[in-house]
């Protein structure tokens, strides 16, 4: 299930392509725009941008996975617990 793309989403870079991304091991979105997102990469070790389209390809092809945490997962959980009661 493809979520969407937000300010604070952090993927985990696979082994594959580190080397294109300075040797990080994830990369944290920053700016949203209509066409393109902004990154930082983990450790200090620089920024960047991309094509939204080709962000969604990079997660599609398990280059890019994204880093869920326990508070996320809770907030959704209670998203759909108050849909399913209204």
């Amino acid at each position: 299930m493809a979520r969407e793309i937000q300010v604070g989403n952090e993927y985990t870079i696979s082994q594959r392509i580190k080397e294109s991304y300075f040797s990080a091991e994830s990369l944290r979105i920053v700016s949203v725009g209509d066409k393109s997102v902004q990154f930082i990469l983990n450790g200090s070790k620089g920024r960047g941008s991309m094509p939204i389209q080709h962000l969604y390809y990079m997660v599609k092809k398990n280059d890019l996975t994204e880093v869920i945490n326990k508070r996320t997962l809770l907030e959704e959980e209670l998203s759909e617990d108050e849909e399913q009661i209204s």
